[in-house]
Protein backbone atom coordinates (compact mmCIF):
# COMPACT_ATOMS: atom_id res chain seq x y z
CA UNK A 1 0.00 0.00 0.00
CA UNK A 2 3.05 2.16 0.18
CA UNK A 3 3.19 5.32 -1.91
CA UNK A 4 -0.94 5.00 -2.37
CA UNK A 5 -2.85 7.61 -1.01
CA UNK A 6 -6.21 6.98 0.39
CA UNK A 7 -9.48 7.91 -1.29
CA UNK A 8 -11.30 9.80 1.91
CA UNK A 9 -14.44 9.01 3.29
CA UNK A 10 -16.10 12.14 1.21
CA UNK A 11 -15.00 10.75 -1.90
CA UNK A 12 -16.24 7.12 -0.84
CA UNK A 13 -19.48 8.49 0.27
CA UNK A 14 -20.25 10.32 -2.66
CA UNK A 15 -18.88 6.85 -5.01
CA UNK A 16 -21.11 4.71 -3.23
CA UNK A 17 -24.16 7.37 -3.57
CA UNK A 18 -23.64 7.11 -7.28
CA UNK A 19 -23.49 3.42 -7.07
CA UNK A 20 -26.97 3.08 -5.46
CA UNK A 21 -28.58 5.81 -7.54
CA UNK A 22 -27.30 3.52 -10.81
CA UNK A 23 -28.41 0.38 -8.63
CA UNK A 24 -32.13 1.44 -8.15
CA UNK A 25 -32.41 3.03 -11.84
CA UNK A 26 -32.07 -0.47 -13.19
CA UNK A 27 -33.96 -2.37 -10.23
CA UNK A 28 -37.08 0.89 -10.32
CA UNK A 29 -37.42 0.14 -14.07
CA UNK A 30 -37.67 -4.04 -13.77
CA UNK A 31 -39.58 -3.39 -10.84
CA UNK A 32 -41.95 -1.48 -13.00
CA UNK A 33 -41.70 -4.10 -15.70
CA UNK A 34 -42.84 -6.67 -13.66
CA UNK A 35 -45.35 -5.41 -11.25
CA UNK A 36 -46.26 -2.10 -13.18
CA UNK A 37 -50.02 -3.44 -13.70
CA UNK A 38 -50.16 -4.75 -9.91
CA UNK A 39 -49.36 -1.41 -8.59
CA UNK A 40 -51.73 0.61 -10.78
CA UNK A 41 -54.41 -1.70 -10.32
CA UNK A 42 -54.00 -3.37 -7.07
CA UNK A 43 -53.27 -6.72 -5.99
CA UNK A 44 -56.45 -9.16 -5.79
CA UNK A 45 -56.62 -11.96 -2.98
CA UNK A 46 -55.99 -14.32 -6.32
CA UNK A 47 -53.01 -13.62 -7.05
CA UNK A 48 -51.65 -12.24 -3.96
CA UNK A 49 -49.61 -14.77 -3.36
CA UNK A 50 -47.61 -14.73 -6.93
CA UNK A 51 -47.11 -11.52 -6.61
CA UNK A 52 -45.39 -11.64 -2.98
CA UNK A 53 -43.28 -14.33 -4.02
CA UNK A 54 -42.58 -12.49 -7.64
CA UNK A 55 -41.48 -9.86 -5.21
CA UNK A 56 -39.37 -11.31 -2.84
CA UNK A 57 -37.61 -13.35 -5.92
CA UNK A 58 -36.42 -9.79 -7.54
CA UNK A 59 -35.58 -8.67 -4.46
CA UNK A 60 -33.24 -11.76 -3.47
CA UNK A 61 -31.59 -11.60 -6.87
CA UNK A 62 -30.79 -7.40 -6.31
CA UNK A 63 -28.66 -8.43 -3.71
CA UNK A 64 -27.14 -11.37 -5.43
CA UNK A 65 -26.80 -8.59 -8.24
CA UNK A 66 -25.50 -6.19 -5.99
CA UNK A 67 -22.68 -8.67 -4.73
CA UNK A 68 -22.14 -9.60 -8.18
CA UNK A 69 -22.11 -6.13 -9.53
CA UNK A 70 -19.37 -4.76 -7.06
CA UNK A 71 -17.15 -7.99 -6.91
CA UNK A 72 -16.89 -7.90 -10.92
CA UNK A 73 -15.82 -4.05 -10.89
CA UNK A 74 -13.30 -4.23 -8.06
CA UNK A 75 -11.46 -7.34 -9.20
CA UNK A 76 -11.48 -5.90 -12.91
CA UNK A 77 -8.39 -4.05 -14.17
CA UNK A 78 -10.22 -0.71 -13.14
CA UNK A 79 -10.20 -2.35 -9.61
CA UNK A 80 -13.51 0.32 -9.37
CA UNK A 81 -17.34 0.47 -9.63
CA UNK A 82 -18.79 3.07 -12.13
CA UNK A 83 -19.02 5.44 -8.62
CA UNK A 84 -15.13 4.90 -7.65
CA UNK A 85 -14.23 5.48 -11.34
CA UNK A 86 -16.48 9.15 -12.02
CA UNK A 87 -14.71 10.04 -8.13
CA UNK A 88 -11.28 8.60 -9.65
CA UNK A 89 -10.54 6.04 -6.21
CA UNK A 90 -10.57 2.54 -6.57
CA UNK A 91 -10.19 -0.72 -4.10
CA UNK A 92 -6.59 -2.23 -3.72
CA UNK A 93 -5.53 -5.46 -1.29
CA UNK A 94 -3.16 -4.90 1.36
CA UNK A 95 0.04 -5.08 -0.90
CA UNK A 96 -1.71 -2.11 -3.08
CA UNK A 97 -2.36 -4.69 -5.90
CA UNK A 98 -5.77 -5.46 -7.65
CA UNK A 99 -8.23 -7.70 -5.95
CA UNK A 100 -8.95 -11.18 -6.40
CA UNK A 101 -11.70 -12.35 -6.76
CA UNK A 102 -12.39 -14.36 -4.26
CA UNK A 103 -11.34 -11.22 -2.29
CA UNK A 104 -13.28 -9.01 -3.98
CA UNK A 105 -16.69 -11.66 -3.11
CA UNK A 106 -15.47 -11.50 0.48
CA UNK A 107 -15.24 -7.50 0.68
CA UNK A 108 -18.85 -7.32 -1.74
CA UNK A 109 -20.78 -9.38 0.96
CA UNK A 110 -19.13 -7.86 3.87
CA UNK A 111 -20.60 -4.56 2.20
CA UNK A 112 -23.85 -6.05 3.83
CA UNK A 113 -22.96 -6.79 6.56
CA UNK A 114 -21.52 -3.02 7.43
CA UNK A 115 -24.89 -2.14 6.74
CA UNK A 116 -27.07 -4.02 8.63
CA UNK A 117 -27.10 -2.11 11.27
CA UNK A 118 -27.41 1.59 11.53
CA UNK A 119 -24.83 1.79 8.40
CA UNK A 120 -22.40 1.43 11.77
CA UNK A 121 -19.89 -0.19 9.52
CA UNK A 122 -19.28 2.48 7.28
CA UNK A 123 -19.02 4.75 9.90
CA UNK A 124 -15.87 2.69 11.28
CA UNK A 125 -14.02 5.01 8.18
CA UNK A 126 -14.53 8.28 10.14
CA UNK A 127 -12.20 6.24 13.35
CA UNK A 128 -9.41 4.65 11.94
CA UNK A 129 -6.37 6.41 10.55
CA UNK A 130 -7.10 3.83 7.33
CA UNK A 131 -9.89 5.15 6.92
CA UNK A 132 -11.34 1.33 6.62
CA UNK A 133 -14.94 0.18 6.93
CA UNK A 134 -15.86 -2.79 8.48
CA UNK A 135 -15.75 -4.95 4.54
CA UNK A 136 -12.66 -3.34 4.20
CA UNK A 137 -11.49 -4.60 7.83
CA UNK A 138 -12.85 -8.24 6.90
CA UNK A 139 -11.89 -8.60 3.61
CA UNK A 140 -7.79 -6.74 4.05
CA UNK A 141 -8.65 -3.95 1.29
CA UNK A 142 -7.86 -0.41 1.09
CA UNK A 143 -9.46 2.35 -1.25
CA UNK A 144 -6.97 4.89 -2.51
CA UNK A 145 -6.78 7.62 -5.42
CA UNK A 146 -6.44 5.79 -8.56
Amino acid sequence: MENQVLAGVGNRLLAVIIDIVLFGLVFGALMMIFFGSAFSTGVSDGNAAIFGAGYIALNGFSVVAQIAYFAYFESSPSQATIGKRIMKIKVVDANGQRLQTNTAIIRSISRLISGMICLIGYFLAFFNKEEQTLHDMIAKTYVVKA
